[in-house]
């Protein structure tokens, strides 16, 4: 099992500095299991290099590389400094140079690490946007606040990174007023789990994709789902804010360098099903166009046999 050595949620100075101030090992917000054996068992008895660059949008990116002993498997832990932010995203990258499959690679946590006085945290999460009917129960998109002091999982919905929880959530000290958002880099399954630990104020979180289990072919190369971490002051409707302005600012594509309004689309799925036909469709065309629509969506109706039963053919 990863170390359960107390690792502050409240502060991100481990993942900043971690590797200019030498931190033991056993302070690495993140952990995988490989052959049977934790990260923090076995990585002190590899060798290892550090390493910092900058990625092609400007960021500092700091990198700790180990190798096991014997040839085999690299694997990486990588930072990426937000330049301006309080913030940072984090990842494990795995690649086996050698000649002969690793050993089996399981239970990868990009994060994990353990919150304090977790009983003045608030998670603030919501579901996704096909949780349920559009006009049902439950509604997509519904905000809710969770205390830690039970186990509380997160995750997405057939492999729909939006399907089930969105992959953005706040955790909020009510006590001190501040808090950090987070958010998975993921556009598949992903996970986080909130653990009680025992006898302590205290909860461990764990993030990444479940039921990874593989033995990495020789010359190939993977990386994890990578998790944004920043610091925020204030309300937690302020940790809202400064997550969706981090998303707008960071991570939204840019046109010709600018950044864009989102599109108006419609599409035929969530009103219609697949109960569509040519003239209808062209009917529903003419008044979306007529409204300023810009993306006129058909979706998997349209398929012979419809869906799902329909899809492949």
């Amino acid at each position: 099992m990863p170390s359960t050595r107390t690792r502050t949620v409240m502060s991100l100075y481990l993942i900043f500095a971690f590797v200019q101030s030498n931190i033991a090992l056993a302070e690495i917000p993140g952990s995988f299991v490989y052959g049977g054996q934790s990260s923090q068992a076995i990585l002190p008895a590899w060798e290892h290099t550090d390493a910092s660059t900058l990625s092609p949008e400007g960021r500092q990116v700091e990198e700790t590389t180990w190798r096991e002993p014997g040839g085999g498997l690299l694997a990486t832990w990588r930072v990426e400094h937000i330049a301006g932010k309080t913030a940072a995203e984090c990842r494990w990258v795995f690649e086996n140079p050698g000649t002969e499959p690793t050993k089996p690679l399981t239970d990868v946590a990009a994060l994990d690490l353990v919150i304090e006085n977790a009983s003045q945290v608030q998670l603030i999460s919501s579901t996704g946007g096909l949780t349920g009917p559009v006009d049902g129960t439950p509604p997509g998109f519904v905000v809710s606040e969770s205390s830690l002091e039970r186990p509380v999982s997160l995750s997405a919905g057939e492999g729909r990174s939006s399907n089930k929880n969105l992959p953005f959530w706040v955790l909020h000290n009510k006590e001190s007023n501040e808090g950090k958002y987070m958010g998975v880099g993921w556009s598949g399954q992903w996970e986080a789990n909130f653990r009680p630990v025992s006898g302590q104020d205290a909860v461990r979180l764990t993030v990444g994709m479940p039921g990874v289990s593989i033995a990495l072919p020789a010359g190939d190369r993977i990386v994890s789902p990578s998790v944004l971490l920043g610091d925020y002051q204030g309300t937690s409707q302020a940790g809202c804010n400064a997550l969706r302005r981090i998303i707008g600012n960071e991570y939204v594509a840019r046109l010709g360098g600018k950044k864009l309004l989102p599109p108006v689309s419609w599409n035929s799925w969530f009103t219609f099903n697949n109960q569509i036909s040519d003239a209808m469709l062209r009917q529903q065309a003419d008044a979306a166009a007529g409204l300023g629509v810009e993306y006129f969506c058909i979706d998997a109706g349209w398929l012979t046999g419809a869906f799902d039963p329909g899809l492949g053919n």
